[in-house]
């Protein structure tokens, strides 16, 4: 979860600047849960969901700010009538990247 563009906005008064700038500024080890109620993000765990043959029971979560946040979570996915959400209980916070993390590039 990339929110360090939302860091570069040239609106500093937006509701996405002022959250990143919050959890950046210290916020972030507060952190408890994450929800995501983006209908493509959620369409798009779905499918890689569908091709497991089992759903794992926690995964890994890595928040881009300044620098990297990466957390061990619980999924749990609620669904409403007209409201899906996915929440991230976050169970571990990790220091430094997960042994098998790849870098980018």
């Amino acid at each position: 979860m990339d929110l360090s563009r939302n860091l570069r906005t040239r609106s500093k008064s937006g509701g996405s600047y002022i959250d990143a700038k919050r959890l950046a500024d210290g916020a972030i080890q507060r952190l408890s849960s994450v929800e995501i109620d983006d209908k493509q993000v959620l369409e798009r765990l779905n499918d890689v969901m569908a091709n497991m043959e089992e759903d794992p029971t926690s995964w890994r979560l890595l928040v881009e700010l300044v620098e990297p946040h990466w957390f061990v979570v619980e999924p749990e996915y609620r669904s409403q009538q007209a409201y899906r959400c996915l929440t991230l209980r976050i169970v571990e916070r990790m220091h430094g990247a997960p042994p098998d993390h790849e870098a980018a590039g």
